[in-house]
């Protein structure tokens, strides 16, 4: 997973901002899993860059007037 520039974000459409949320979200699940598992985090900035590049792509698809709860 790169990291997600806020105007990168600017430029997607509403449809790439939603299919990169699911990635992303996707992503974050299969980590939490790791870790309730008893495993151990591969890299746990990881996860809370996750965590921020959801919160850039809502608050920046908001502002846009897109709908995005994916």
């Amino acid at each position: 997973m790169a990291l997600l520039r806020k105007s990168e974000i600017m430029e997607m459409s509403e449809k790439d901002m939603l299919e990169k949320l699911l990635e992303i979200r996707k992503e974050l699940l299969t980590e939490y899993s790791k870790l309730s598992a008893g495993g151990v985090a591969e890299n746990s900035g990881k996860m809370g860059e996750m965590k921020k590049i959801i919160a850039k792509i809502k608050t920046i698809g908001g502002i846009k007037g897109y709908t995005i709860n994916g």
